[in-house]
């Protein structure tokens, strides 16, 4: 539970659906429920097929990750999502095999709702709905934004690199073995860096590059860049990337990470060594911040429990929010701050802190914005998903809304509890 009372859990509820037959293994190590509006109405696309499966290899090291020791039991609706929110959710990239949507990139535009999205430039290509919209991939839309990033031929234009990926989307089903999982060279995992810095979204495809092949390669695909000083790179995109990577790392692997970075800023002559000071000192970087009356947003996510009221202090005097602070945070007191700045938001970054992380949170401070979003047209079909999702749960908060002094939320959880 987010707050610090107590509240019921979701049950464990036997599904009636048939499992899912892969061609390919996914680990249950790997495997997470997200509990999100967006994760559950994806379930609710085809209710009679197998339940679709969401996995991520940020997983892969399970409790042995650094950042598990930041863990909150009780904090998501299931002990996985307790897990992935301690490494770093929502800065995670997950996987969804089963889909009852058409791979066509058609199919693809519709799951992305790509049509209530039409305030984002270029909002009709798949793949930047795809980087707005919770970070989850359908399988072939993961290898599709890998084959846009490396292609087949290296000199070609951002357009031609867009036409070759939605060729992925028109293959006859006995082709999917491009589309299993399997290895890549090292050229293409660096053409993932490489081509994501130049299309200014490095994080989301190192991400994704996380979420196919896990956490040790993708940190030391980032080193190998930064080390040589790649001209398509800066330090900044790097450390940007390994912040969130680095709470997924086992001891070894971030003593491994800790002792490269600091080798590299001993040697490194240009600007901005103090970059790396979020992988080797992250905890003198904050009090720095502190001392100095600066902000510690920058650091906020990845700081342990023992930090949790100076994080909410600084949440609460500067309130530019993200969704982990509601993790690292008093969650109940950061919660009612980013209530408060609600309507300093644009719909669709509601959307994304809401639809697409929050609401994984199990917390009754989340009902009141998703009883707004079920009202909406864009985001009602979501919203109603995680309501019909989340029943036996949210009942007891919806009635004590229903009973409270807001005319307007008790109004809408009264509405809530008649349709569910």
């Amino acid at each position: 539970m987010a707050t610090k009372k107590s509240s019921p859990k979701s049950p464990e509820c036997p599904s009636t659906r048939p499992p899912l037959e892969l061609p390919f293994e996914v680990p249950e190590s790997i495997r997470v429920d997200p509990c999100t509006a967006m994760a559950e109405w994806l379930k609710t696309l085809h209710p009679d097929a197998p339940a679709p499966v969401f996995s991520t290899k940020a997983l892969m090291h399970g409790h042995e990750a650094v950042g598990a020791k930041r863990i909150r039991p009780g904090f998501s609706f299931n002990p996985q999502m307790d897990l992935l929110w301690a490494l770093g959710f929502p800065e995670v990239v997950l996987i969804v095999d089963g889909l009852p949507v058409p791979d066509s990139v058609e199919g693809l535009l519709n799951m992305y709702r790509v049509e209530a999205r039409m305030a984002h430039d270029e909002s009709k290509k798949w793949s930047t709905a795809q980087s707005l919209t919770g970070r989850i991939y359908t399988r072939r839309g993961a290898w599709a934004r890998l084959f846009e990033l490396s292609p087949v031929k290296e000199d070609v234009s951002d357009e031609e690199r867009h036409e070759y990926a939605l060729t992925i989307f028109e293959l006859d089903d006995d082709a999917d073995r491009l589309t299993l999982p399997q290895e890549q060279t090292r050229f293409d995992l660096r053409n993932i860096v490489i081509w994501g810095c130049k299309q200014m979204r490095p994080l989301q495809d190192v991400l994704l590059m996380e979420a196919l092949f896990g956490p040790d390669l993708a940190v030391d695909v980032l080193l190998e860049l930064l080390e040589e000083g790649h001209e398509a790179t800066t330090p900044f995109d790097i450390f940007g990337c390994l912040q969130p990577l680095a709470l997924r790392l086992n001891d070894k692997g971030h003593a491994a990470l800790v002792a490269r970075v600091s080798a590299w800023k001993s040697s490194y002559k240009g600007p901005n060594p103090e970059y790396a000071d979020c992988i080797i000192d992250p905890l003198g970087n904050a009090k720095r911040e502190l001392a100095n009356d600066g902000n510690m947003m920058a650091y906020r996510g990845y700081l342990g429990r023992e930090w949790e009221e100076e994080i909410t202090l600084d949440a609460e005097k500067k309130p530019f929010l993200t969704s982990n602070d509601v993790f690292v945070g008093d969650s109940e007191r950061v919660f009612r701050v980013l209530l408060a700045s609600l309507p300093n938001f644009e719909t669709l970054d509601k959307d994304e802190a809401f639809l697409e992380s929050l609401s994984s949170v199990a917390s009754p401070l989340t009902l009141v914005p998703l009883l707004g979003m079920a009202t909406a047209k864009h985001s009602r079909a979501l919203a109603r998903a995680w309501f019909d999702a989340h029943r036996v749960w949210a009942s007891p908060h919806l009635h004590a809304l229903a009973q409270g002094s807001d005319k307007k939320t008790a109004k809408l959880a009264a509405q809530e509890l008649e349709r569910i």
